[in-house]
């Protein structure tokens, strides 16, 4: 439920929700297992818990053996970036469903399960 401090600062001045609120409460409950609630707090926590679970060992590893993943990745390039680019597109459109759903009730999240 976190410590009760909003981080957002686009939440503390406007009182409306961005589209990453909750993104750092859903990252953490899918670590801990709580997928559906991690659904509730963001469903794009999913997303970049992967890409930190797929990007995280790159901090550690040797750089020869990044350059050949980088190089066998290569061709694949073009799909990564659209990949990232639909990601980035949907995160967009759910903040703005999230603030159509806070206009009609008045809640950032809906109710917790």
């Amino acid at each position: 439920d976190g410590l009760g401090v909003d981080l957002c600062p686009f939440l503390d001045l406007t009182h409306l929700p961005c589209p990453g609120c909750g993104l750092t409460r859903s990252v953490t409950n899918v670590t801990h297992g709580n997928f559906a609630t991690a659904w509730v707090y963001n469903p794009f926590g999913f997303a970049f818990w992967a890409s930190f679970a797929v990007m995280a060992p790159c901090l550690v590893l040797p750089q020869r053996v990044l350059l050949g993943i980088q190089r066998r990745a290569s061709p694949f390039a073009t799909w990564i970036h659209r990949i990232a680019w639909i990601i980035l597109s949907g995160l967009l459109v759910f903040g703005l469903a999230r603030l159509l759903h806070h206009a009609f009730t008045g809640t950032v999240f809906p109710t917790l399960p």
